[in-house]
């Protein structure tokens, strides 16, 4: 489940973090598998970058510099931009993997929205009934990235020295 928040502005103003946003990550190395299986089994366009049809048929190592070269700037742009926010909730893909009740029970209540276990047991229900997409949905299968695509991302991080990066995977 992922919510997208679109923001329409004027050409003359500036786009600032929400003063206190929940955030959702994932190991970013899962996170680059799952771009390249997606590119591959699902759809090659998204709008972190450009890939065509042909790319499909790229072998792994190409398919993982490729999001490793216009993926991960991405997420590494949103993971620091939101570093300055005094108060925000974190959570994890592998939080909603271990326990969804409490996962969805944490976002609703910083929400202030209406928490008890009741409700996310029946949010949940109903959308078992949804038809979704998702790839393996399989924690850990980052382990898989190539060296290169795994030393681009080092080098990312490594622009961010007083950045903590191990809640994605650094």
């Amino acid at each position: 489940m992922f919510v997208v928040l679109l923001i329409v502005l004027h050409p003359t103003q500036e786009l600032e973090p929400p003063a206190n946003p929940a955030r959702f990550t994932r190991n970013i190395f899962d996170a680059m598998i799952s771009f390249r299986d997606h590119i591959r089994n699902e759809s090659h366009v998204f709008p972190m970058a450009f890939a065509n049809e042909e790319m499909r048929d790229w072998d792994n190592k190409d398919l993982e510099c490729f999001a490793a070269d216009l993926i991960a700037p991405w997420y590494f742009n949103f993971y620091v931009s939101w570093q300055t926010c005094e108060e925000k909730l974190h959570v994890t893909y592998e939080e909603m993997k271990t326990d969804k009740i409490s996962y969805f029970s944490k976002i609703l209540k910083y929400a202030d929205l209406d928490a008890n276990k009741e409700a996310v047991e029946d949010l949940l229900a109903r959308s078992r009934n949804e038809s979704t997409r998702k790839n393996a949905a399989v924690s850990g299968r980052g382990s898989q990235i190539c060296d290169e695509a795994k030393q681009k991302i080092l080098g990312y991080a490594s622009y961010y020295p007083d950045v903590d990066f191990s809640p994605i995977g650094l």
